[in-house]
């Protein structure tokens, strides 16, 4: 669950920005687990969660670092990331906005 972001094509048509740029780096520190350093999130941070442990095949994440991109999200959806990511084996999140 992404954030619904619109853009703006070459032609002047509004459309769903599915943020497919959207960038976050994921480090194996060994058997200290992974650690996801991000940008913005505008994916989703469960999703980048998910995604971060489909390529590494590590469950266990060390941190969590950057921007959740939850500073003006409704409270039911900051409910609903906690309760997902608090289902992962995370020992640090340091969120930015």
């Amino acid at each position: 669950m992404g954030i619904p972001l619109k853009t703006i094509t070459r032609d002047g048509r509004v459309v769903e920005d599915k943020m497919m740029d959207d960038t976050s780096v994921i480090a194996n520190i060994g058997d200290k687990g992974i650690m996801i350093v991000t940008g913005c999130s505008h994916a989703g941070i469960v999703n980048i969660v998910k995604h971060s442990i489909e390529l590494t095949g590590i469950k266990k994440i060390k941190a969590i670092i950057g921007g959740l991109h939850l500073i003006e999200a409704p409270i039911e959806r900051i409910k609903k990331t906690v309760e997902a990511l608090s289902k992962h084996d995370i020992d640090l999140i340091s969120a930015g906005h």
